[in-house]
């Protein structure tokens, strides 16, 4: 009898370990289906936005369409620029003038100021 007894107890010990590990596989396969589902439910209102911005496009293209077409305004080419070839040789001098021409704190006097 004690044999039957440890065999039984055996039996319903592999038994409930079966059912505890088919638990865990249920829990585990309820919880992937939950995440399919929640990604279903994005993908769908994602479709439904996409759905959405399709007919608001064919509805634009539609009314622009039915829009009386007016030719686009010619561009004016622009306009020239003169370069005189007898600039006057006073002005280029003044000019050279300024350009060149530093306060004496930025003229390169000594060694001491190079890096300034």
């Amino acid at each position: 009898m004690d044999q039957n007894s440890d065999d039984e107890n055996q039996q319903y010990k592999e038994v409930s370990q079966r059912l505890q590990l088919q638990k865990a596989q249920l829990n585990s396969l309820k919880s992937t289906l939950d995440i399919v589902t929640i990604q279903l439910q994005n993908q769908q209102q994602q479709f439904n936005i996409l759905t959405e911005l399709q007919n608001t496009i064919a509805n634009l293209i539609q009314h622009l369409q039915s829009q009386p077409q007016v030719p686009p305004k010619p561009k004016k080419p622009p306009k020239p620029i003169v370069i005189q070839p007898g600039f006057n040789k006073d002005v280029v001098k003044e000019f050279s003038k300024k350009v060149y021409s530093f306060p004496n704190i930025y003229k390169l006097q000594k060694p001491e100021n190079f890096d300034q």
